[in-house]
Order: structure tokens, then sequence, then C-alpha cells
């Protein structure tokens, strides 16, 4: 079993059953259930964080112990929606279902009283509206979004950073509850299928899960299926005492497979009795002060799912040309969180990039990391600082090595100066401060690039690239552009890419947050949907997508008081696709100025209703 690089002074050592004492789970018993009652309307009042009572831990039994996984079985093919029938599939099924429970109660031609009728509202709905079955109930006026109130921390600072749906078509939603300074705390929501809190999981459909370390922050959150059990993978920035950063990776996995009871250690996480978490460090800034290793992003690897391994990708502090240079950072990591060593030998891979224009240190740090159809792995981020900060990908082999064949100069379609040609581009055509924010590979080698770029001093551009295995273009570089309107900010998050129908190679659906200039604290989600030609890697508005604003758009907004001018800041992490293959997008939504809530919203995407629901 390989462990983490040598430990700082004061580190935390992880191993067996000591490592329990980083983990307290929470349950709470009936007389805090109102504690975290759903907040039905959105205009009530928090309630003062609530007093969480610690309880043991059980570790489960050996991992897939009591079943065997069938070869190639369904739900080892996906990871971001726990379920792969296709669409048309589980709307057969249910439909059949419900036919099947309308005769046995002689209701097959009336509707059940706990259904609701046909709404008006629904015609004229098409894909890319928000889904009006979710909270339909709570809040009748709001359709599609919900927001989840924690206050499980010391402040009410929750924010989301992962969705998954599982079989049943239930919801998880997980991220962070609470802000610095307090032990972090990780919190789980579960959701019905219509977005409602679901009263068998936890307390009113919340889990807190407690880790002792004051400095953690949670980045972003996976769904992985694995022997049939739920599990959550979250990597997370480790903010030591000592003014160093670690990259973190912690496991979360259900005891029982399809239960209801609460996520506990996964068992053979770093050890064999099961860690929480794991801590990682580059150790690239020796002679230094301190050690920033700071993740950003994860992507699971699902190429082949009975080895699955995951990439986190980030920023390494080292001592170039002085203690303030950083490194592209990358690692990969097994399931159980052990490092890949068949990935540049140690499992870690620190790649540093001269500034694209200007001079002064060389700081590149990665905000995207994926693994292309290809096997190759690629990692977007910014180089350089203020003014001179410039977008840039970087390309390696599965083996970690730099991939001279990616934008090598024989590439006249890639934008990067001869300095920079074999294995890295960068957007050097940008006249202003730019940084890649997220990436999707495509079929083949394919792969979709969104950045923000500055428009000067009171605007960003959303840009979305589409190119090609080489790093270039098959004809020219096409572009699409993300702005809804002067004068104000858009910056992506995340982009789910997906096979689209005839006439088109594939579609992709970028999650933004944009706010006016000046009011960051009034940002809104806005999502995007292009249609891509692969033979000329042309980008398309999809104007079939939403009804929202203009058609390809959807604005989202989160009320969060009684009058409609309050100032709003909703922000998305993730975007997926759930088994129906509706968009679930996940981050967070102010509730006032001081108290940020978890964010969720649903679009469809078949617009097929039975008896008023999107089943």
């Amino acid at each position: 079993m390989k462990y983490l690089l040598p430990a700082h002074p004061g580190h935390r050592a992880l191993g067996g059953v000591g490592s329990l004492a980083l983990l307290v789970l929470t349950s709470l018993s009936l007389a805090t259930t109102a504690v975290l009652a759903d907040d039905s309307p959105l205009s009530d009042s928090h309630v003062a964080p609530s007093a969480f009572t610690p309880t043991t831990i059980v570790i489960g039994g050996p991992e897939g112990a009591d079943l065997v996984r069938s070869p190639g079985a369904s739900d080892e093919t996906r990871h971001t929606a726990w379920y792969s029938e296709s669409m048309e599939e589980t709307e057969a099924k249910r439909w059949v279902d419900d036919q099947i429970k309308r005769i046995e109660t002689g209701k097959a031609k009336e509707t059940d009283e706990t259904d609701t009728a046909v709404k008006a509202g629904n015609l004229g709905k098409r894909e890319g509206d928000l889904d009006p079955t979710i909270n339909v109930a709570h809040h009748p006026g709001e359709p599609g979004i919900h927001r989840v109130a924690i206050d499980g921390g010391n402040t009410a600072h929750d924010r989301a950073v992962g969705v998954a749906q599982r079989r049943d078509g239930k919801i998880y939603l997980v991220g962070q509850s609470g802000g610095p300074g307090a032990n972090a705390r990780i919190a789980i929501a579960r959701l019905t299928s219509h977005g409602q809190r679901d009263p068998d999981f936890g307390a009113n459909g919340v889990q807190i899960v407690t880790v002792v370390n004051p400095q953690l922050t949670l980045v972003k959150a996976i769904g992985v299926m694995r022997d049939n059990y739920e599990r959550f993978y979250i990597v997370a920035q480790d903010r030591e005492l000592t003014n160093n950063h670690d990259f973190a990776l912690i496991c979360l996995r259900t005891p029982t497979v399809g239960g209801n009871q609460p996520f506990e250690v996964c068992p053979g996480f770093g050890s064999t009795a099961g860690n929480i978490i794991r801590y990682y460090n580059f150790a690239g800034a020796s002679g230094c002060d301190s050690n920033h290793d700071v993740p950003q992003d994860m992507f699971l690897d699902d190429s082949a799912p009975s080895s699955r391994r995951f990439y986190l990708a980030g920023s390494a502090e080292r001592q170039f040309n002085n203690c303030g240079d950083t490194d592209f950072a990358v690692l990969r990591v097994d399931m159980n969180g052990d490092l890949d060593t068949t990935f540049n030998t140690t499992g870690r891979l620190m790649r540093g990039i001269a500034p694209v224009v200007g001079g002064g240190n060389w700081v590149a740090s990665a905000y995207a990391v994926a693994r292309r159809a290809d096997g190759k792995v690629i990692v977007g981020g910014g180089v350089g600082a203020g003014a001179n900060l410039r977008a840039v990908a970087a390309q390696f082999t599965s083996a970690g090595a730099i991939d001279s064949g990616f934008c090598a100069a024989s590439v006249s379609t890639c934008e990067s100066p001869a300095t920079h040609r074999g294995g890295i581009r960068a957007w050097s055509n940008d006249d202003a401060a730019s940084r890649v924010r997220a990436l999707a590979p495509t079929f083949g080698g394919g792969l979709y690039v969104a950045r923000w770029r500055d428009l000067g001093t009171n605007a960003t551009l959303g840009r979305l690239t589409r190119m090609d295995a080489t790093g270039g273009c098959v004809s020219y570089c096409n572009e699409a552009t993300m702005y809804p309107a002067a004068g104000t900010h858009t910056i992506p998050e995340s982009m789910v890419f997906h096979a689209g129908p005839a006439g088109t190679d594939g579609q992709v659906v970028v999650a933004n947050y944009n706010y006016p200039d000046g009011a960051a604290e009034q940002s809104k989600f806005v999502v995007y949907r292009f249609d891509a030609n692969t033979s000329s890697n042309t980008l398309s508005a999809d104007t079939q997508f939403s009804t929202g604003p203009i058609p390809q758009r959807q604005d989202i907004t989160f009320p969060g008081a009684n009058s409609a001018s309050f100032e709003r800041n909703a922000r998305p992490s993730m975007i997926t696709l759930d088994q129906q293959g509706r968009y679930l997008i996940a981050g967070f939504a102010a509730f006032s100025a001081t108290d940020r809530d978890f964010g969720f919203a649903r679009l469809q995407r078949d617009v097929i209703f039975i008896d008023g629901f999107n089943r």
C-alpha cells in the first residue's frame, strides 16, 4: 500500500482505526429536525446553527464482499449519473408501471390524487427550460430550482460542489457547510426525484460529516458506483496552519446497496480499516518557507471501469526562478487513493510554463483536467499574472510525458507562439487576461475548451473553442461567445458533452455565472447549448434550446427574500446529466448578503409529461 509523501512537521499521519478520530458522522434526533426543515417559502428566516451530537462510526465490510459485480454491468459505465438506461427505456418502463397501477386501482382514466394535473404552463416548454416538476409543491411560483439551507457550520455558508442521481431517481447534492475557522463540515442532501427533501435520508434529507480540520475547503465531488455501492469522491484544498497547502481527497460510501443509511468511510480507502481523507503534496518548493499545492479540479477516468483512476489538477509551488514560481500540477490516483506510479513514475506531475506575454515569475495554475478519448491527458488554466495572464492548455501522454505532437510547429491552426509549440497551446491572440476554466472531451480526439477573457476593465467574455486531436482545427478554429449583455462578466464553470440530434456531431452545454459590472453579488446561472460539426470544428448556437431570454440560453436566478430587488448571488459548480438526460446543476444560491445555501436547478431535456410530471 502506497502512502503519502513525507509529512510536514505536525502533519496528520493517517492509518488504521486511529484515523477515525478525524471523522464525526452526525446523527440528528427528531428534536433537531425542525432546524433542518425544508425552507418552504423562500422568504422565511433562517434559524440559528444547530448543535450537532457526534456518534460512533460503523465501518462496513470488505468492498464488494456481499455481491459480485456482473462484467460490463450498466451501472459501471457512467459516473455522473448512477444509472445508464436510455431515456426511451426509462420512459417506457415508468409509463407502463404507472398504467398498471392505475388499472389495479380503477383509476386508469383519471388522475391519481397524489398527482398534479397537466398545467397549461407546461405547454410550449422545450429542452433547456426549467423543469416545472421540481419543487412544484413548495415553491409553485419558482419551479425548477431549489435552495437547500444546511446551516450546519459556524456560519451560514453552504455550497454544493457535486450532484449525482441514484437509480430510483433521487438526487444527491454534496458540498460544504460553514466557513473557515471551524472544523470542516461536509453536507450531503438527498432530494426526491421532484426536488423535495427526502425524509428517508438523514435528518429531513440532510447528513452532516465533520472533519477535524479547520482549513479544509471542498473543490469538487464526483458520484461513482462501485460494486453497486454509491460513493462520493471529493477533492479539497488543505490550507495548513503552517502556511502550507496540500491536495486532499475524501471518500464517502453508503454502508448498504440502495439503502437509506447515512454515508460512512469508504472501506479500503487509505488503509484496510478505511480513512476518510488522503493528503498529497508535491514537495517541489525545497528551500522555500512555504509549500503551496492547490487543487482546482478532478476528473474520473472511466475508460476501464474495473480500474478507474482519478486525475487531480491544480498548481504546485516550485523553486525555479524563485519561491514565487508555480507549475501546472497533476496527480493520478486509484480508487483507494493510492498514487498511480505508472503516471510519470511517481503518480505526480509538475510542469512549468514560461509567461506567454510579459516577464516575471513562472506562475501557472491549472483549473481543469480531463482524459481525452484517445488516452491523452489535457490540463487547462492560466499562465502569468494580472494583465499578463493568458489561457493555456498542456497535453501529456497517459504515461505522464509531455505530448510533443500536440500543437507542434506543423499545426498552423494552433495559436501558441513558437516558444510554446510541442505539448502546449497558449491563447496568445487574447489581447487581455484570459484563463481556461473547463474541459469536455468529445468523440475521437476532440475537445471543448471553455475560458474567460477580459474585455477591458468592465466586462468579461466567456468563450468556447472546439479543437481536434492535434490541438488545432480541421479547417479553422471557430469559437462561440457567451456574453449575455454589455458591461457584464461571464465566467464558465462546468460543461457536459453528449451525442446530439441528427445533423450534428454532438452538443455541449456550458454552465456559467454572470453578473453586472460592479455587482458581483448579483450573479446568476447562465447556461448555453451549442451544436458542433466535427468535420469543420464549427460551433453554432442551438436555437432549439430554451424559451429563456433568447434561444440557446437559459438564465437562472434564485430569489432570496420578499423583495424582487434583493441582491442575488448564485454560482454553479457542476453540471451533469441525469438518467433521462436532463441537466442537473449544483452550486450555491444566496438567501441574504451573508447567507448562502446549496443551489440546485434541473433543466428539461425530453419534455415528456405524464399527469403533469416529467417522469
